[in-house]
């Protein structure tokens, strides 16, 4: 059975410092502790590019592949995926 909205989202909530970007690199999601970490507003957040509120991000990287896929990086708040 696949996951509906609610669930995902009950999931992502309790990833330490999730964060998710659509294709244009605009913020779609993001969890309390990671608006903590970032010191930002979580709903302010939501719908802005990704640079203009984690301006040291590498997440835009993932988007330069034509295809849609999954990229794992590390970085100093941990492990992250595009």
């Amino acid at each position: 059975m696949k996951p509906g909205p609610n669930e995902c989202k009950l999931y992502l909530d309790h990833i330490p410092r999730a964060l998710a970007i659509d294709m244009d690199g605009r913020i779609i999601y993001m969890n309390n502790q990671c608006a903590d970490y970032l010191m930002v507003n979580r709903y302010e957040s939501l719908g802005k590019m990704i640079i203009d509120v984690f301006p040291y991000t590498q997440m835009i990287e993932g988007l330069k592949y034509n295809d849609t896929r999954i990229v794992f990086y590390n970085s100093n708040v941990g492990v992250n995926v595009p």
